[in-house]
């Protein structure tokens, strides 16, 4: 394994950071390329965001910043879970290319990631986060000379204490800097709202924990219509609470006094089901409630202030997006994406979405379950694969179902046409289209990397947001 450097900000620089004291910033040349601020807001679906037409005003601060940005409408991820979405971002490749999937949760070393090229350009390379999942042990560092964790420990507060670190980095980073943030609060089990909990619902304490997903699964729970109500209310506090601490740090890096010369995107790595499709939490389906994903781009003079596009984007486009913005040549940035600034070079191109053998997922729940529960589980043990191709969606599975939908009249995916006597022409043709893509983005060398022990800290966090029992 190449060696890396990490190493945490001082706890003075923190300490000062904290009691509103900034470091003076050395003079930054003209000629410096820009800033670079790569947020994930974990496990966020756009159609519960005010910014994209939900009633609740769950993200004031998110509609304030696309003001000055390009909002992208029809953005998906790669997949609808953690690990194979932030592999998608770090390294431009697709879930067939990089390898990290359910059956194994780890970023191949053999890989370049995006914070490796840049820190090669001169680039400081930090990174914050707050899910147990993107752990130094499981490849997810390689790059960053600064990697700090922020669920080690307690959960409940870990993205103020991300918040915390953010701001001590933005403070003394010296440019050009690459910092990439992970907020968790959007994850379950929606206990992280502080003083939003409230903001949608009177009793939200006495709503039941969200991740006993893996009861649901067995049968042995019902959320009654009540409950799926209560955590949608959570959820939708959780976001508001995210998207004030994206204020918070989109305020950090405009007190810096270079905004204008920082590349800053917002996104998500998947979504949330909240009983849709009688599923809960982020398994076993590659529904939009799942795997679309919003995306705000703010770069004056590259992107638009205020434009919307409905380009079908990916998050291996952030790759060669965020490469060409700190000046790499295209012929050297290696990356199945695209660069979003170049929307001509989209057309054409469907969104390509995998869900692996859910090894990881269906081990967990397996480990306590009857004979009866296992043979309830036994439908959700498969790999699913879906392309969507302008307003039409296929999702194919590997038990030989499949389901086919009309997204511009049916965008909540409830009719499924895959079975009717007139789509099987169109169904036969999006299935031709799928297998020549997912060739396409498959390397043969591409090898999972054999999963680390997990460590009981990382146990217990992971425990806490509902990955093992």
């Amino acid at each position: 394994m190449r060696a890396r450097l990490r190493k945490r900000i001082p706890v003075l620089v923190v300490l000062l950071t904290l009691l509103g004291c900034r470091p003076e910033h050395a003079v930054v040349a003209a000629d410096t390329p820009p800033d670079i601020v790569l947020i994930v807001m974990d496990t966020t679906r756009p159609d519960h965001l005010s910014l994209y037409g939900h009633d609740r005003e769950t993200s004031p601060h998110l509609s304030e910043l696309a003001r000055e940005s390009r909002t992208f409408d029809q953005a998906r991820s790669t997949s609808s879970w953690t690990s194979p979405a932030h592999a998608s971002m770090f390294t431009g490749l697709y879930p067939g290319a990089h390898g990290t999937t359910q059956a194994s949760w780890t970023l191949p070393d053999s890989l370049t990631t995006l914070a490796e090229v840049l820190s090669a350009r001169g680039y400081t390379t930090a990174s914050v986060s707050g899910n147990p999942m993107l752990t130094e042990e499981r490849g997810f560092a390689q790059g960053f000379a600064h990697y700090v964790q922020t669920w080690w420990g307690p959960t409940a507060r870990t993205d103020l204490r991300s918040l915390a670190e953010i701001e001590a980095l933005v403070a003394t980073l010296p440019s050009p800097y690459f910092l990439f943030v992970n907020l968790i609060g959007p994850h379950s089990p929606y206990d992280s709202c502080g003083p939003e909990c409230e903001r949608f619902t009177s009793d939200p304490f006495k709503s039941p924990r969200a991740n006993r997903w893996l009861e649901h699964y067995r049968g042995t729970h019902v959320f009654s219509d009540e409950d799926l109500e209560r955590l949608s209310d959570l959820y939708d506090a959780e976001l508001r609470r995210a998207d004030s601490i994206v204020g918070e740090i989109v305020g950090d890096v405009r007190a810096r006094g270079r905004i204008d010369d920082t590349l800053l995107i917002v996104t998500s790595d998947h979504g949330e089901n909240l009983g849709d499709h009688g599923h809960v939490d982020h398994l076993f389906s590659l529904y939009d409630s799942t795997v679309r994903i919003p995306l705000l781009i703010r770069q004056p003079g590259r992107f638009e202030a205020g434009s919307r596009s409905d380009a079908p984007v990916q998050l291996p486009d952030l790759f060669p997006t965020i490469l060409s913005a700190a000046g790499v040549p295209a012929e050297e940035i290696d990356s199945q994406g695209i660069d979003l600034s170049d929307e001509g070079a989209l057309t054409g191109r469907p969104n390509i979405l995998e869900y692996y053998d859910p090894v990881q997922a269906m081990s967990v729940v397996y480990e306590r379950s009857s004979a009866e529960e296992k043979a309830r589980l036994d439908r959700y043990d498969r790999k699913l694969e879906a392309i969507v191709a302008g307003n039409l969606k296929l999702v194919r599975a590997s038990d030989g179902s499949a389901e086919l939908y009309d997204l511009s009249i049916d965008p909540a995916e409830l009719e499924n046409l895959a079975e009717h006597d007139d789509q099987q022409g169109t169904r036969r043709l999006l299935e031709v289209s799928l297998d020549r893509w997912l060739s396409r983005y498959a390397k043969e060398e591409a090898q999972a990397t054999e999963n680390v022990p997990v460590s009981e800290e990382t146990r217990r966090a992971l425990e806490a947001i509902g990955y093992i029992e």
